[in-house]
Formats: C-alpha cells, sequence, structure tokens
C-alpha cells in the first residue's frame, strides 16, 4: 500500500515540498512519484494499493478502514520537510492501532542525525522498525522488498529498537542502475482522475515524467541532491506510450511533463514533437523550461505539438540576485526566452523567490519592476525554504540567518530566513505586494477575461480570482 498521508495538503514531489494551501497559481498534481512506483512494485508481483489522502477530506480513520480491506504487507508514505513529525506521529498511530506492516517512509532530507534526533524525541518510536528511504526510491524500493535489510545497495536508513544503520552509495550510482524506461506503465486506474485538473479548464491532467536529475549549481534547489547530477533521459518512444495510455485507457487529454529542464536536449525535444503530430495524438500541454536552454525552433515544435504553457525559474530580477544563488542565467536571456515563447503563441509562467540573504528592498523591488515589465501569463512568488542537504541551508547555518529551528513552522510563503539587510516580515510584506501589484493591475484583468472563450473557464478564472483575494488576506 502506498500512500500520501493526512498530515497536510502537501504537494510531495521529492523536490517540491509545497503547502498547497499557500499556491496562487497552481493546482494539486497526480502523487507521480507514488504512481511510478506503485506500478514498479505491481511489476515485482505484488498486489498494489495506491491512496492519496492528502486531500482535507481524509482523516486517520479512512486509512484505516483502507488498512482493514486490503491488509498490506508492507507500508510506504511520502513525507516532506514540513509535514515530518505529524507524518512520524501518523505512522506510530497505525502502529498503535495494532497494524503490523512494515513502514517504508521517503524522507524529506539526508542528515541522519536530525532524523535520529527526531525519532528519540518521542519515546513511542524505540519500538518501531521501520526504513528511510533518503533519496530516489526506485533502487532502494525493489532491494528492500526482494531482500530485506540484506544485500541493500542505494541510500536508506533502518530504524530498529532506538539506532539507526546506513546503507549508503551515492545517488549517481544509483541513477546508473535504474532507468527511468525501467518504469511500467503506472496504474492511474488506482487514483480519481477529477481530483487533478487543469486550473482553467477543469478537464483532468496526468503528470509524466521525462527526465530526472540536475546538473545546475543552484544554491536554493535539491534536485541534485535528491535525484542527481547527471540527468536520467527517458526515450521520447516511452513517454509517448505512457501518453497513449493516457488518452486511450483513461480519456486524459491533458498533460505537464515533469522534468527540472525538459528543453535540456534539443533533439529530445524535436523528436518527441514530431512523434506526437506523426502519432495524431491532439493533446494539450505544459512542462518547464530554463531560459538558456530554449530557442526559437524549438517552441514552435512545441507549439505545433500541442504546448500551451512553459514554467521557468527565473527566481529574481535582480542579475546581482541570479549570480550570488548560482543560477547561471541573465535578466537579458530571461527577456530573450519570454519574447520566444511569446511570440510562438505559448504562455508563460514565472517562479520567483524574494528573501535570499543577499536580497535588499532594491533588488526585491527590480525583481517587481521586472515581472511588471514583462507580464508573463502567471507568476508564483514563493521564499527561500533551504531544505536539507542544500548549499542555501549551510549558508544559512554559517551565517545565523535562521530565526527558529522549526523548520516545519515556516514554508515557501513564510521566511524561517532574515536576509542580511532585511527582516522575515518585510520580506513578507514585499510577497504580498509583488503579487498583488502583478494580478491586481485592470489591464491584466481585462485582458485576460477577453482571451477567455469557454464560459466554464470563465467560472474557473472567477472562482480563482476569489480564492486569490483570500489568500491575500490570510498572508
Amino acid at each position: 500500500m502506498l500512500c500520501n498521508p493526512p498530515t497536510g495538503f502537501f504537494l510531495r514531489d521529492e523536490r517540491c515540498q509545497i503547502d498547497m494551501n499557500t499556491r496562487v497559481a497552481e493546482n494539486m498534481r497526480e502523487p507521480i512519484q507514488l504512481l511510478y512506483l506503485a506500478g514498479l512494485v505491481k511489476s515485482l508481483g505484488y498486489e498494489v494499493a495506491l491512496h492519496d489522502y492528502s486531500f482535507p477530506r481524509y482523516t486517520l480513520d479512512d486509512v484505516c478502514k483502507d488498512i482493514e480491506a486490503f491488509k498490506p504487507e508492507w507500508f510506504y508514505m511520502e513525507t516532506t520537510q514540513g509535514t515530518f513529525t505529524p507524518d512520524l506521529e501518523f505512522m506510530a498511530s497505525l502502529r498503535q492501532k495494532g497494524y503490523n506492516m512494515k513502514f517504508l517512509l521517503k524522507a524529506p532530507f539526508v542528515d541522519r542525525d536530525y532524523l535520529q534526533e527526531k525519532l528519540l524525541m518521542r519515546p513511542f518510536f524505540k519500538d518501531i522498525s521501520c526504513y528511510f528511504i533518503t533519496r530516489d526510491a526506485e533502487d532502494t524500493l525493489k532491494e528492500v522488498l526482494a531482500k530485506g535489510r540484506e544485500g541493500i545497495l542505494s541510500s536508506v536508513f533502518y530504524w530498529h529498537n532506538g539506532e539507526i544503520e546506513v546503507f549508503d552509495h551515492t545517488i549517481d550510482q544509483a541513477h546508473k542502475r535504474f532507468k527511468l524506461d525501467d518504469y511500467p506503465i503506472p496504474p492511474r486506474e488506482l487514483l480519481n482522475k477529477f481530483d487533478y485538473v487543469r486550473p482553467d479548464t477543469g478537464e483532468p491532467i496526468a503528470y509524466i515524467y521525462t527526465a530526472k536529475g540536475c546538473p545546475y549549481p543552484c544554491v536554493f534547489c535539491s534536485a541534485p541532491v535528491y535525484l542527481g547530477k547527471t540527468i536520467n533521459m527517458r526515450s521520447v518512444e516511452s513517454v509517448i506510450a505512457e501518453i497513449e495510455n493516457c488518452v486511450h485507457e483513461h480519456g486524459i487529454n491533458n498533460f505537464f511533463f515533469r522534468s527540472d529542464t525538459f528543453t535540456f536536449e534539443k533533439k529530445w525535444v524535436l523528436s518527441f514533437c514530431a512523434h506526437i503530430l506523426d502519432k495524431g495524438l491532439v493533446i494539450r500541454w505544459g512542462t518547464n523550461s530554463r531560459v538558456d536552454k530554449i530557442d526559437r525552433e524549438m517552441v514552435e515544435a512545441m507549439k505545433k505539438a500541442g504546448c500551451d504553457i512553459i514554467g521557468f525559474g527565473v527566481e529574481s530580477g535582480s542579475d546581482r540576485i541570479l549570480e550570488h544563488i548560482k543560477k547561471v542565467i541573465t535578466t537579458a536571456q530571461i527577456k530573450a526566452a519570454h519574447r520566444c515563447v511569446k511570440e510562438a503563441g505559448i504562455k508563460s509562467f514565472f517562479h520567483t523567490i524574494i528573501g535570499f540573504p543577499w536580497d535588499t528592498h532594491e533588488t526585491i523591488k527590480e525583481t517587481q519592476r521586472f515581472l511588471l515589465q514583462e507580464s508573463p501569463d502567471f507568476i508564483e512568488v514563493n521564499v527561500p525554504y533551504p531544505l536539507r542537504g542544500t548549499e542555501l541551508f549551510a549558508i544559512a547555518k554559517e551565517h545565523g540567518l535562521f530565526i527558529s529551528d522549526d523548520l516545519e513552522a515556516y514554508s515557501h510563503v513564510k521566511p524561517i530566513l532574515r536576509t542580511f539587510t532585511l527582516t522575515p516580515e518585510e520580506v513578507s510584506r514585499y510577497r504580498k505586494q509583488i503579487l498583488r501589484s502583478f494580478y491586481l493591475r485592470p489591464h491584466y484583468i481585462f485582458s485576460k477575461l477577453c482571451s477567455i472563450k469557454n464560459p466554464k473557464v470563465f467560472i474557473n478564472y472567477m472562482k480563482w480570482g476569489v480564492a486569490f483575494l483570500g489568500k491575500l488576506r490570510r498572508a
């Protein structure tokens, strides 16, 4: 039995550990990691149940009913840095109810000492035995299911009798063994597809891996830590087969292609788009890209193949901040990529972060001006949430920038860091100000309403607007 626990409305997608109540322009996504692991476990001969209890409508009682009906031998669940304590308490509650499953938890960090400290803080964990998978789960899960504690090759902690045993190899070694093409087609019939929809049309949307891993040195990002610095590409044919399964077996025609940089290899992207057209697949899709890994030929091919939105991690409108965070891009490159996408008729989504240690009043205002000048279709404004294992976490520790040791009380919108010159309260005010100044522009509202042709989309935009105003008030 694989699940997201009912301990918060959180996205638990590996490095994306986000409280969905704080999102302005994003909807809940499929538990993509759980889906692929369910297919993998099923291929090993196990009967599989999959549940996403992260929606607010679920409780511990719902989980217990499903356990009693399914009677799992193994119980796997995703955790996050922001929900780790309630996740552990949830696991303990299941054990206290007498459920004798073997527990596998995907841990949100690679810090043994912190994990042991968390477990020892609660005496009732001493009698619980469980595995903590600390990085990518595929090989580890296969090894644990096949061999138990014997012969484990990937990164995993085993908690037993109040002590931790460690089985550790580097993530890139694991990636050399496991190929994404080895994933069976995910069993999407195990989930309710209408829980995961496009925010504009309300149609079901599937999330599909195309690659894992990232070679870039961004100080705030955990992708190289958890997924490796080597890009693990999936073949075009494998992705197309999964798309066809979604279209023909599940009636899903909307997609988001999940990769740290979908456009990393131009040849792959052009081949992928050509395959979509050759197969006669009429789909709508989005993805993400780095601004320095996209060009006119690529975006025109993507548009013809059904791409209607591209997300860019622009992070900042200040070249000084971009240099400090090792993003390895410039604002000039952001402008060029955005122009390219707009001219192709594809929507743009800028993901930004304010409140880095080096941010000042001026650099944040620079970011605000940049967003208003470029005017992408959508933006999300986050604050740095330093995940363990990242360079940002180490920098913040070294300079005493944490305002609390309780990481779980903070998030991507509630700053746990002060900058060298700004307080967390000032950063929070700037976040609200940027969102308000961007989304409440009369011209922006008018242009978005004029672009709507479908009454259902109009209604969804109105609902989004009301929710947005509510989130601004609570921020």
